[in-house]
Order: C-alpha cells, then structure tokens, then sequence
C-alpha cells in the first residue's frame, strides 16, 4: 500500500514539475500580435526594391505549439497591411505536405513529400510560375522558440527573379514588450544656463535708501534634476508624462553692494512640476533618438515664496544611457524674503543646456 502511494507522488510530482517547466516558456496569447508589430515597424520602413511579395509557407520548430505553427502566415499578412508590399496570393502556390502509405505484411512506411515537389520538378519551373504572376520577392519565415526570448521569428526577402537575399529581420516578442510596457524611466540632469536681460534688485528694511536697484543685469542659473516618465499609451511610447523635481542656483556674477559690501547675489530654489515628452525619431527598438520635452510646474524659493516655471526642452538621445538637451525656460519674479529682500524679473527666458542620465 505504501510503495504504491510512494510511486503514485513520484508520478504526480513529474508530471507537476514539467508542467511547470513548459509553462515558464510557454508563450502568451499575446505573443503573436507582439511578433505583427514589430515585424510592421521594419517592414514600414523597408526600402528592399520591388512590391508584391508572395508569403512562403513558414517552417517552424517541433517545440512551437501548434495553435502559434498554424498562424504565422496570418502574422506576416498583417504585418504587411499599410505598407509598400502587396501580398500576392494563390491557393495553388501554398506548399502542403503530402503523406503516403505503404505497407506489405511485414512492413509498415509513412513517407512525406512536399507539394512543391511534385507540382514543380525543378526550380526553374516555380520562377517561371512566380514570373507570369510579376511577382517581385519571395517571403520565407522561421518560428521558433527560446526559453529566455519566448517566440522569434526569421523573415527573409528574396528576390524572385535571381533568388538573392535582399533583406533579412529576426523579431522577438520580447522586443515590443520592452518597447510598449508600461515601464518607468529615471533621469537625472545637470545644467547650465544664462537669461540676458533680468532687473534685480536688494532691499534692506524698508528704507527706500537701503535699495539696491533695479539692474538690469545678465542672470546665470547651475541645476540639476531628477525626472520619472513612463508611457502614456500602452500600445506606444510615442508620448510620455512624468514628474519633475530640481534644485537650482540663480545668480549674478559680478554684484557691488554699496550698503553693507555684500558682493554676492544668488537665490536658491526648488522646483517641481508634470512634464510631456514627444518622441519624433526612434530606433529599431523603440527607444526615442529625439524627443521633446514640455514641463509646467512651481519654484519654491522658501515657505512664503512661489514663482511658476514653464519649459521647453529639444533632447538628443546618443546611447541607451546617456543624452544631451537644450532647453528654454520661463519663470515669474524669482524672491527671498531673508536674511534680505532681494528679487529677479525676468525680461528674457533662461536659455540652457545640459547633459542627462537615463537608468
């Protein structure tokens, strides 16, 4: 009774444990339609010459399951919809697999041939086919799967005529799934800037013979910030939104104090605001190479003290980690109330520009 429980867990167990692993690898439903668009982001922007593509039927790997084997061609199909190919489609041309059977009485043999081999006898038959129909490219396919990728898939573009390779793409599932996630981004930056014409002015009490100003003076501004953005659509990541948090040092180089010979003129404040970013140009993977950036928010020079911020930002994304921008920013009369008075009217925007960390 014992030794049968025994073998009965063992057998549950095994079979728990690889259900358990196929399941890690097993891919989602989703899978398919993460293949169909990012195989439509290359072929929107594919130049290979020539129109109308005819769809190969696709080979695929023992270990794909089959529901996913059954509909790679589908995928392709859509992948090409709105872009320069047009699919060429002719039931004849579609390549089945044909068993036969033979038998006698001590032998039993399942053989299997395909159909392009018995309705084209050489290759130059099914260019000649492929050449009545002006078929320019071919479009051969491999699914497979990986344990750590999930579903991938080959693409190649042949040339009907010469049968020469003009274009090749491998897509993973994964790729759009890091491309559209809903995934947050850090940024951290650092800047410089200067606004041209700003009136500054010092206060001690409230003698107007204690005044200093108002100057029109250049103003110079050191910052950094910290930025968190994410997609705002899950289907792309052509738009994104966040917040903004920065520390800043406003000040003028070259200050005489007349009054009490207090040479130096700096106001610090903090900032933090909601900001928009516009992709225009992406690379293969998604990953923005141009953006725009729009932030609206408040600086706080102290409890009491309150300015509104506006700015606009073109950024240049020059690897996966690491970018430059230059940025225009507007804010209403900068002011501290202690240990003294002293205010900063912008007449002219600060124009900056800086570097930016991406984690």
């Amino acid at each position: 009774m014992f030794k049968r429980f025994f073998i009965s867990t063992l057998l549950i167990f095994g079979l728990c444990n690889a259900a358990a692993q196929n399941g890690s690898i097993y891919p989602s439903e989703t899978s398919l339609l993460e293949i169909q668009e990012s195989l439509h982001y290359f072929f929107s922007k594919d130049v290979t010459a020539g129109t109308r593509v005819f769809i190969l039927s696709s080979e695929r790997d023992e270990n794909v399951p089959s529901m996913f084997r059954s509909r790679v061609e589908g995928v392709i199909a859509g992948a090409l919809a709105q872009t320069k190919f047009d699919i060429v489609f002719q039931p004849f041309l579609k390549e089945e697999t044909i068993k036969r059977v033979e038998s006698t009485d001590s032998t039993f043999k399942v053989s299997n041939q395909s159909s392009y081999k018995i309705d084209y006898g050489s290759m130059r038959t099914l260019l000649d086919t492929m050449k009545e129909y002006n078929i320019d490219l071919l479009l051969a396919s491999h699914l497979y799967l990986s344990s750590q990728y999930g579903l991938i898939l080959d693409v190649w573009l042949i040339d009907s005529k010469t049968l020469e390779l003009r274009q090749t793409y491998r897509v993973y599932s994964s790729i759009v799934e890091n491309r559209i996630q809903d995934k947050a981004e850090i940024q951290i930056s650092a800047l410089h800037g200067t606004a041209k014409e700003s009136y500054i002015s010092r206060e001690y009490g409230n003698s107007q013979a204690l005044t200093i100003g108002p100057e029109l003076e250049q103003i110079f501004i050191d910052g950094a910030r910290l930025s968190i953005i994410q997609p705002i659509l899950r289907s792309s990541n052509a738009m994104k939104g966040g917040f903004s948090l920065g520390i800043e040092n406003t000040y003028l180089k070259n200050f005489i104090d007349n009054l009490y010979g207090i040479n130096e003129f700096q106001i610090r404040s903090v900032s933090f605001g909601a900001l928009l970013q516009l992709n225009l140009v992406s690379n293969n993977k998604g990953r923005e190479l141009a953006s725009l950036q729009f932030y609206g928010g408040l600086t706080k020079t102290s409890i009491f003290n309150t300015a509104y911020s506006a700015r606009t930002s073109a950024n240049i994304r020059l690897t996966d980690w690491f970018s430059v921008f230059a940025m225009s920013e507007w804010n209403t009369v900068l002011a501290i109330q202690d240990p003294f008075k002293q205010n900063i009217n912008y007449q002219t925007p600060q124009l900056c520009g800086g570097i930016s960390i991406h984690i």
